[in-house]
């Protein structure tokens, strides 16, 4: 409210010739040195027209700040038409440091020129404040005040931040007295939260009674109201915005043609926002029940998950001078489980900050997974649990320095334990020789044992140290030291896609690509995310780390119908996985995970000098951690891979297989050169 006051007395100050003097060729320098001296900066007029009862100035252009079509002045009455100012913040405030000083009366007061009216027709005010962030637009502003007490009418107004937020109204009326709103009439007003959600529709009073009602999205129908109390005068508001229960089907605008809601007739929601403004800082609580919700997303899994009911709560404070937003809780409660963020979020400086903590208190581990939704979690749900889980993680990201960004906590999986395991999923199954199948590319499976009935299977003990060495430089450093989770990775990997923008680099353990691989599919979706993480915690306990490493090497894919290290030594190299070099063995590093695309390596039957140097690099690493002496190192560097051609097919025949079988995968990046 006080910037709106600020553009008013700003364009009043631009428009109101101080000296009652008028005549002859003595008004229009008085006017513009007036101009001048309110705006500091030099004001100039196009034309002037002189009257016995005033002078009419048109076209009047103030250097840097704006122009004024038309300014007729008299002894009691300005009126201005068609000001269009483009303002800064600064220019609003040099206006108003001359317009009024301290323990000075402002033009129009009872001191100095109560009787004063002024008038604007369809003014147009546009005002951008970079270090707030904010951006204002006026369409059209007309206002009839006498001294400081009148009426103020904007139309087309836009103001909007630049974290997404931002308000509009077809119409807003100001009833001022002393300069200070005593009261607003909103119509066709609109407020967004953030983008995607916006309460829209909004009409009725905003000042000193707070009675307006609104609706989502454009819909034209009252869905929530909002009441209570606000006094300018002490910089005090509290304002209670209740929704009552209405099914989703009224906010399709919202939800959008491609919804994630299924259904949405016949999921309900309600809530309650209470607000409460003091001096510049505002504070929050509110809650929301949604019930009968049917949920599917791509990103979420396969199927779609049914008939949901969550609780959230939601308290906290922001501060615009301040520019940050403290969360104290954003709870969301589902079948017994419930779960607390907090955090603050700075923007003060150059780059925001951000601080978050996630915690879950103690809860019984049957009551976690029961909470889980069965579709989202099909191959761990029949999982027989005793014991209590609890969780409490945090980060702190300085996007000003990325290198300190710190994440922590404790994940509280190690209190559950399993009394019984599903047959699919279970160690007992792993622990001995089992079927696979496996897609090698649409409408094509191919089923192999996974074990020594198979031709190509390869015990742990028969496959040269080279290729573990070399896959744990490119996968998993640590993989004997670990209990199936990487934590170092996973800060450095945070790191990474957030300099990216995106995120694209995980921290995925052998452990949980041999579950990907075996248990699981590959799909990447939240649903295949939690099985993962859950089975490798089951696995780690319950077989050893060599038979992991075992079934991995004994599935993973090395190239078109290429799967397991017996079979891909055989066909690149024409030798057993007990004689694979330390060059070989890096080849298989460097051709994970994209072993399709990579395949083309093969079909020209010869690496590019970029690829060979790649292939330096995770020999180097590998003799920096000592998996390699430095004789090795220097005999695996000294010469090219060589292929063993004798299963090759035509070059142009083998690159359109690859281009067939990887028309969606994405193309490598000097980034997909990945050495731990």
């Amino acid at each position: 409210m006080t910037r709106r006051r600020a553009i008013v007395l700003g364009l009043s100050g631009a428009a109101v010739l101080a000296s009652p003097w008028w005549g002859g060729l003595v008004l229009k320098p008085l006017a513009l040195m007036k101009l001048t001296e309110r705006f500091g900066h030099p004001a100039h007029a196009r034309a002037c027209r002189l009257g016995w009862m005033g002078v009419v100035l048109r076209d009047v252009e103030i250097d840097d700040v704006g122009s004024i079509e038309r300014v007729a002045a008299s002894a009691s009455t300005i009126e201005v038409e068609r000001p269009a100012l483009l303002l800064t913040r600064e220019d609003v405030e040099r206006v108003m440091g001359r317009h009024r000083k301290d323990g000075e009366a402002s033009s129009g007061s009872a001191s100095g020129g109560a009787g004063r009216r002024i008038v604007v027709h369809e003014g147009a005010v546009a005002m951008q404040d970079e270090a707030l962030g904010l951006r204002v637009r006026i369409g059209k502003l007309g206002c009839d005040l006498t001294g400081r007490t009148g009426t103020v009418v904007l139309e087309d107004l836009e103001a909007e931040h630049k974290l997404g937020a931002s308000v509009r109204a077809q119409r807003l009326e100001l009833q001022l007295a002393g300069g200070r709103p005593r009261a607003i009439a909103v119509a066709g007003g609109e407020v967004t939260v953030w983008k995607g959600f916006a309460l829209t529709g909004i009409e009725g009073t905003a000042l000193p009674q707070v009675a307006l009602t609104g609706g989502y999205g454009g819909v034209h129908e009252t869905l929530w109201r909002a009441v209570g109390n606000i006094d300018v005068a002490e910089r005090r508001a509290d304002v209670t915005v209740e929704a009552k229960k209405f099914t989703l089907d009224k906010v399709r605008p919202i939800l959008g043609q491609e919804s994630v809601i299924l259904d949405p007739e016949k999921a309900t929601v309600s809530g309650r926002l209470d607000v409460s403004a003091r001096a510049g800082r505002i504070g929050f609580t509110g809650q929301l029940l949604a019930q009968g919700l049917d949920i599917g997303y791509r990103s979420l899994g396969q199927k779609a998950v049914r008939d949901l009911e969550v609780t959230a709560r939601l308290a906290g404070s922001a501060s615009t001078r301040e520019r940050r937003l403290e969360l104290q809780e954003a709870t969301l409660e589902h079948r017994g489980v419930r779960a607390t963020l907090s955090g603050s979020y700075d923007w003060s400086g150059p780059r925001p900050k951000l601080a978050a903590r996630l915690r879950v208190p103690a809860v019984s581990c049957p009551t976690l997974l029961a909470a889980l939704p069965r579709p989202l979690v099909p191959a761990i749900a029949d999982f027989k649990l005793k014991g209590t889980f609890d969780l409490d993680v945090y980060t702190k990201i300085d996007w000003n320095d990325l290198e300190s960004l710190e994440l922590g906590g404790n994940v509280g999986i190690n209190g559950c334990k399993v009394l019984e395991a599903p047959k699919e999923v279970a160690a007992v199954r792993l622990q001995a020789p089992f079927d696979h199948r496996v897609e090698v590319e649409p409408g094509h499976d191919l089923d192999f044992e996974v074990g020594p009935a198979n031709p190509d299977w390869t015990p742990f003990g028969q496959i040269s140290p080279n290729i573990t060495n070399s896959l744990m430089t490119t996968e998993d450093n640590g993989f004997f030291k670990h209990r199936g989770f990487i934590t170092r990775e996973f800060r450095s990997a945070l790191i990474q896609n957030l300099e990216r923008g995106y995120f694209r680099l995980g921290a995925s353990s052998i452990t949980m690509q041999m579950i990907k691989n075996v248990l699981l599919t590959r799909e990447k979706t939240l649903s295949r995310k939690l099985q993962e993480m859950f089975l490798t915690w089951y696995l780690e306990q319950n077989l050893p780390k060599e038979r992991i490493f075992e079934i991995y090497l004994n599935v993973i894919e090395f190239g078109p119908g290429i799967y397991g290290i017996g079979r891909a030594m055989r066909h690149y190299f024409g030798k057993p996985p007990a004689q694979a070099s330390p060059r070989e063995a890096a080849f298989f590093s460097s051709i994970l995970p994209n072993p399709k695309r990579r395949y083309a390596h093969y079909c020209r039957g010869a690496l590019t000098d970029k690829w060979e140097q790649y292939l330096n690099r995770i020999l180097r690493r590998m003799f920096e951690r000592d998996r390699l002496t430095e004789a090795q190192f220097a005999e695996a560097t000294s010469h090219p891979l060589q292929f063993d051609r004798k299963e090759a097919m035509p070059e142009k025949t083998c690159l359109d297989m690859v281009k067939r079988m990887t028309t969606t995968t994405p193309v490598d990046t000097e980034a997909d050169l990945r050495v731990n």
